[in-house]
């Protein structure tokens, strides 16, 4: 054999090695985001792998297709498959300059034709990419399970009682909105275990105080509640962490809070006026104000444990899971 031969044969074997790595990696790709031939819609994460597939294609048309008819024309496609990690950035951005990766689901449960979603992944939009944390609200219509948003469940579900009082005197009490550097806006809640007393944001002007937005149907919301209950443990009188309630009853405010063992206060924001004046637009959503009561970071969703020790430290507060 010469020394041509040979060098040809090991190139063979080089393009065809690399051929077999391309296949594998495509075969990989249409795995998970097919579930491996599963009939898209035919259960919520079927739903949601087309439509994270779609974005990945820039195939508009077939991401419409897999939206519940309430939310194919609301212009925001964005928010409806990144409402956490994409939603806090204003303009949102278009889903043709997205790319989807690494995706993981995990059921939160399911109740009356809708199904809650946890999905993890990562998102490269723009060049930079991002790692994501989303929970998707998928709603089943006829025999197909159809990706849908917060606010349509909410609505579907109930979930927006009638306020258990008059709502004089509460609510936010100045105009000004949240950002970061300035005084947090104060505002003033019923206390959500007394049902009285009512509670002001500026009371705790002095110590520095973790907001959180939270519902008990919430699944990341559960998941941060230990969270923070250690860490109000830890830290004692250092700091305040204080629930906010999103449009439930006190019974259900309560029930979760206690379910996890959470002693630190909470507020009923029963008709979602303050968490409207902080932009919160999914739920779970922080915020962190200083002792000065100055507004020192925002957090979109899920807060874990490396999330709460950098935001702390924001706030002039030292903590750490470790």
């Amino acid at each position: 054999m010469t020394n041509t031969d040979a060098q040809s044969r090991q190139w063979t074997g080089i393009a065809v090695l690399a051929l077999a790595l391309v296949v594998a990696a495509a075969a990989g790709a249409f795995l998970l985001f097919t579930g491996g031939g599963e009939k898209p819609g035919s259960s919520p994460e079927s739903a949601l792998r087309t439509m994270y597939g779609a974005i990945n294609d820039g195939d508009r048309a077939a991401f419409e297709a897999a939206l519940a008819p309430d939310v194919r024309d609301s212009g925001q496609a964005a928010l409806v498959a990144f409402p956490a990690t994409l939603g806090a950035y204003e303009p949102a951005d278009d889903i043709e300059r997205a790319q989807v990766s690494a995706l993981s689901f995990r059921s939160l449960g399911e109740q009356q034709g809708w199904a809650l979603v946890g999905v993890s992944g990562k998102v490269e939009v723009g060049g930079e990419e991002r790692d994501f944390s989303e929970t998707a609200y998928v709603q089943q219509i006829g025999d197909r399970w159809l990706v849908s948003t917060q606010a349509v469940f909410l609505a579907r579900a109930g979930e927006e009682p009638s306020p258990a009082q008059s709502s004089d005197g509460l609510g936010p009490l100045g105009p000004d909105r949240p950002e970061i550097g300035e005084l947090a806006p104060d505002f003033a809640l019923v206390d959500a275990r007394d049902g009285t007393r009512v509670r002001k944001l500026s009371d705790f002007r002095g110590t520095p105080v973790v907001v959180n937005w939270y519902a008990s149907w919430c699944g990341p919301c559960k998941e941060e509640i230990p969270e923070f209950q250690g860490a109000q443990d830890a830290l004692g009188d250092q700091v305040v962490f204080l629930g906010v309630n999103a449009k439930e009853t006190a019974d259900r405010a309560q029930q979760i809070l206690e379910l996890f063992g959470a002693t630190y206060p909470a507020v009923l924001d029963t008709e979602g006026a303050v968490g409207q004046h902080y932009r919160v637009s999914a739920l779970p959503h922080t915020v962190f104000v200083d002792a000065e009561g100055v507004l020192r970071a925002i957090k979109v969703g899920q807060v874990h444990a490396s999330d709460l020790e950098d935001n702390l430290a924001k706030i002039g507060l030292t903590y750490s899971t470790d």
